[in-house]
């Protein structure tokens, strides 16, 4: 997470209630776009490391488009 600064933190904090609502909320798709690009900024390290513990409780949605081979 070195990679990212205090503003992309924040969005990271902002974006996962989105993210793990059961069946999703209007805000679920711009959530994933915004995590895809804080997963790319991240680095391997940060996006395996989202993967490992966010593929189990984010919405079902978001699992296929942010990890789509878990």
């Amino acid at each position: 997470m070195d990679e990212l600064d205090e503003s992309d933190r924040q969005s990271l904090d902002d974006l996962l209630p989105d993210l793990v609502s059961k069946d999703g909320t209007p805000r679920t798709e711009v959530g994933i776009v915004k995590m895809k690009k804080l997963l790319k900024k991240g680095g391997s390290v940060f996006a395996e490391s989202a993967r490992k513990l966010l593929v189990d409780v984010i919405s079902e949605t978001a699992r296929k488009a942010l990890f789509p081979d878990s």
